[in-house]
Parts: C-alpha cells; sequence; structure tokens
C-alpha cells in the first residue's frame, strides 16, 4: 500500500488497518497515518532480515517505529532504554520533516480521542487568507492533543472576525439579545371636544343639523361648502337652529360668493347653484329632495321631493332671497322674493301633512359662500314685501321650537361599523337604522352616500355623468377620507359604511 493510498484512507479505514495489525487505533488522522506507515515499513523490513515486530507493543515501541526512516533497508534491529529515550527526544524533529504529508490531508483533519500520552503531535498552522475558510487550530500540550471545545473555537475566532467558520464545523449564530419586558402602553387620554360656550337661545345655523362638508362660521351666521376635488360635485346644507309651526316666519340668505370650480369638468351642469327654503326636522340636508322639504334653486325652480318646476326666477351671486312661512293658513303656504321683489306663492301645504311639526329655515349649496339674517341684523338686507311676516330671531322664545341638541362629549356619542360581504345589505340596514331613530341624527359616511350628495336637479349622478366613474369612484374616496377627519372633531352620531378592501 502506497503512501499516496494511506494518506487517501478514511479514517474509519486507517482504525481498520491498525486494528487488524494489533496497533494502536487512537489520535488523530495525521497519527494514525504515520503509524500506519511506519507500521507497513517496518514489515517490509522485517520480511528483508526475517525480523518479527510484535503487534502488541506499547507507547514506547510506537514511538521506535516513528523514528524509522521508512527507506532504510537495515536488517533486524533491537533498541535498549536509551536509545529509546534518545528516538522520543527527536520524535517533533521527525515530524516537522514530514510536514509536506501532513499538509495533504490537513483539511480533513477531524478530532478524535486524544492520543496516547507519550505522543507529541503539532499541525503546522497557515495563515487564513479567507476567514470562511480559516482551518482549526491545533494546540500542542505535553504528550497529549486536546478536544478544542466549541467555546473556546469561538474565543479564538474573536481576533479574526465574526465572519470566521471552522471546516467541519457549523457557525454559531450570534446569541439574542437581552429582550427587555415590554412595559404596558400608557393609557390613551381621549381629548374632548372644546366646550361650546355659544348661546344656545340664538337663532344661527346649526353646527349639528348639517353636513360636515359645510364649513360654518364662529359667528354661525357665515358658512361656505367644501369645494376642492370631489367636494365640487357635493351639496352641503344646513337648518337653524330654530323653527316654528305656527306664525309668520321668515329669514333672509345672501349669496356672497361663487367659489372657484375650474377643476371640475367644463360640461358640469351649473357648478355654483343655491336652495333656500323651509324642512321639517326628520329630513335630511338635502333640501327639496325628499318629502316635507322644500326648495327654491338658483335655476329659477322650486322642488318637494325631488319634483321640480318653474318658479320665479333664477337668482345667482350678491342676490338675496327672503323665504317666508305663514303657518296660520290653511293650506300653509311658503314663498319667496329676491331682492325685495315677490315672487308669489311657492307651495301650499295642507296642515294635515305637517302634523304640526314645526318647519326650520334651511340653506343647501353647492360651491357657494352665504350669510343668513334671522334678525340679528340692525336693519334687513331688503324690508319683506309683506310686513306682517317676523324675522325667526324676534319671534319669542317660548313660541319656537329648539332643534334637536347634539352629544357634548365623547362618550355620549355613538360610531356603528357596517362589516360584512359587498351586496349582503348593510347599506340597506344602515339606512332604515337611521329611519328607525331620527332624534339620533346619525351620519352615514361611505361613497355611496357621498355620491347621494352629487345629484344633478334629483337625479342621481351615475345618469348624469360623463366622465368615466371609476375616477368619480376615486375623488369620493378622497373625500371620504376627509369627511373621517372631520368627524373625529365633531360630535355626532355615525355609521361607517364603507368596506374595508
Amino acid at each position: 500500500m502506497s503512501d499516496v493510498d494511506i494518506g487517501k484512507l478514511k479514517v474509519i479505514e486507517l482504525k481498520a488497518e491498525l486494528q487488524a495489525r494489533g496497533l494502536d487505533t487512537k489520535g488523530n488522522k495525521a497519527v494514525l497515518v504515520k503509524r500506519l506507515q511506519d507500521a507497513i515499513d517496518s514489515s517490509q523490513s522485517g520480511e528483508g532480515s526475517g525480523a518479527v515486530i510484535s503487534g502488541g507493543a506499547d507507547e514506547g515501541d510506537e514511538s521506535q517505529g516513528s523514528a524509522t526512516n521508512p527507506g532504510s533497508g537495515d536488517d533486524g534491529y533491537h533498541q535498549d532504554d536509551a536509545s529509546s529515550k534518545q528516538e522520543e527526544s527527536s520524535a517533533a524533529p521527525e515530524e516537522s520533516a514530514d510536514d509536506s504529508q501532513e499538509e495533504a490531508v490537513k483539511e480533513e483533519a477531524i478530532e478524535e480521542d486524544g492520543p496516547s500520552p507519550m505522543e507529541t503531535v503539532q499541525v503546522k498552522q497557515e495563515p487564513a487568507e479567507d476567514k470562511a475558510a480559516a482551518p482549526t487550530p491545533a494546540v500542542q500540550v505535553n504528550g497529549e492533543q486536546q478536544q478544542i471545545k466549541e467555546e473556546q473555537l469561538a474565543g479564538g475566532d474573536a481576533g479574526r472576525g465574526d465572519d470566521a467558520v471552522q471546516p467541519g464545523k457549523r457557525k454559531r449564530s450570534p446569541s439574542p439579545q437581552r429582550i427587555r419586558p415590554k412595559s404596558p402602553p400608557p393609557a390613551v387620554k381621549v381629548e374632548e371636544f372644546p366646550e361650546d360656550t355659544f348661546d344656545v337661545t340664538l337663532v344661527t345655523l346649526d353646527t349639528y343639523n348639517s353636513d360636515l362638508n359645510l364649513c360654518i362660521e364662529e359667528n354661525r351666521y357665515e358658512a361656505e361648502s367644501l369645494s376642492q376635488h370631489g367636494f365640487g360635485l357635493m351639496w352641503a346644507g344646513a337648518r337653524a337652529t330654530f323653527g316654528a309651526n305656527k306664525g309668520k316666519i321668515c329669514f333672509e340668505t345672501k349669496i356672497t360668493k361663487y367659489l372657484d370650480v375650474s377643476h371640475l369638468p367644463s360640461d358640469e351642469p351649473t357648478p355654483n347653484v343655491a336652495r333656500v327654503g323651509f324642512s321639517v326636522e326628520e329630513s335630511s340636508m338635502q333640501l327639496g329632495e325628499e318629502p316635507l322639504s322644500y326648495g327654491y334653486g338658483g335655476t329659477g325652480k322650486i322642488s318637494v321631493d325631488c319634483k321640480f318646476k318653474d318658479y320665479g326666477e333664477p337668482f345667482a351671486e350678491g342676490d338675496v332671497i327672503l323665504g317666508m312661512a305663514d303657518l296660520d293658513s290653511s293650506p300653509v303656504r311658503l314663498s319667496f322674493a329676491k331682492n325685495g321683489r315677490d315672487l308669489g306663492t311657492a307651495f301650499e301645504i295642507p296642515r294635515e301633512t305637517l302634523k304640526g311639526r314645526a318647519l326650520f329655515p334651511h340653506v343647501l349649496v353647492k360651491n357657494c359662500a352665504f350669510q343668513c339674517n334671522f334678525g340679528q341684523l340692525a336693519e334687513p338686507w331688503f324690508n319683506p314685501p309683506d310686513l306682517s311676516y317676523t324675522f325667526i330671531a324676534c319671534v319669542p322664545l317660548d313660541e319656537r321650537i329648539r332643534g334637536t341638541i347634539g352629544p357634548k362629549k365623547k362618550a355620549d356619542c355613538e360610531m356603528i361599523m357596517m362589516c360584512g360581504l359587498p351586496g349582503c345589505g348593510k347599506t340597506t340596514w344602515a339606512n332604515e337604522y337611521t329611519a328607525k331613530f331620527p332624534e339620533r341624527k346619525y351620519n352615514i359616511l361611505g361613497t355611496n352616500n357621498i355620491i347621494d350628495k352629487m345629484k344633478v336637479m334629483g337625479l342621481p349622478r351615475k345618469r348624469n355623468y360623463s366622465g368615466r366613474w371609476d375616477v368619480l369612484i376615486e375623488k369620493s374616496t378622497k373625500c371620504l377620507n376627509k369627511l373621517l377627519e372631520l368627524s373625529s372633531k365633531t360630535p355626532r352620531n355615525y355609521i361607517l359604511d364603507q368596506p374595508t378592501s
């Protein structure tokens, strides 16, 4: 068996060869290779001279075999104690001369049980060019090769970088950082709405009975609708804080400004328009589009329950519209005047239709700013054609009927979120629930409700929209996000009817 063949043997094969010859099988591969080579050389020498080497030699015999020159052809030999000690002292130089053989098997070196006490093995360590391929260092101790523990290897690699990997060993993952137990988050402090110190006995625009997209000024007599993005297609309205169910009442509305609508399509019909009139408290903010909701629009038409007909003349920016309600007549008569000129009777309502319910002044606008005079001004903009009418703010408090007062604290508000698959009836349920409890004044937040506020002459927007429908839905979604932001600052009851996907 040649040197090359012995060097290619695996550890288990080397042990088998040594065991077959009755030799010690302890040690790493380099030791086993040398021991087997010495045994083979000794066997060949013995065959030439007729000498026999005992297979049961002790560790001293192994050292003698290691000192024998494999190429010698000497006859049989017998060593005394002195020669044994001399060869033991020269074992290390002999091994240094055999470095070329150890380098051939160095990369396959695998640590085994420690060698016999008389053996001293030194493995030459080459400088590592690649940290990832650094060889396993060996430690020379007196008479034995100690197994290097994984913890010692990790410590020895510290000087060579964290990426050093030992052959035949898995790289240790970094120990996890100490995780401190998380302290409970601080309790969220609920910020209450600012205290409303406004005089509740005054007749003003009602901040509770109004659309979220209508910005009411602090004096509560002036307001304007949001007009940017999709809000330019939406109506926004408000009722007065007080109404009446008897007497002859009136109020004035002045269209102070048309807001910029340059971002709207050029074919948008009547981008700046307003309606003035009266409605019962149970109706929505869409004046003239529900029963018991009566409006006179800037297009020169009056409407109730989405039924429009010509009346008077159109009005625009700068005009003043006077709304008059004769609640003592039978039937109840509603009429209007433009800039002090009487336009005649617009509606006649059977008294049994109202059933004693109060009518409230109501204004609905699209891309307009307006101002109301409920009687707070020293002089009206225009005197009523019939001086028997009284501005509602001048009516005694006990003869006026206050609209619903909204919650003052967040704890008093309600928020209902609709959950369910598309088309399962969430919107239908929300509308029915709102109608079942009209006194709670639920504000439904959803793109469907937003598009409902984009009607054109009472007709759904989908029938009167020439653009892409998906673009309109995108605009409506942006409007919804803004309304959600406003709702967090406005004390009301809400129903969120919008799928999350």
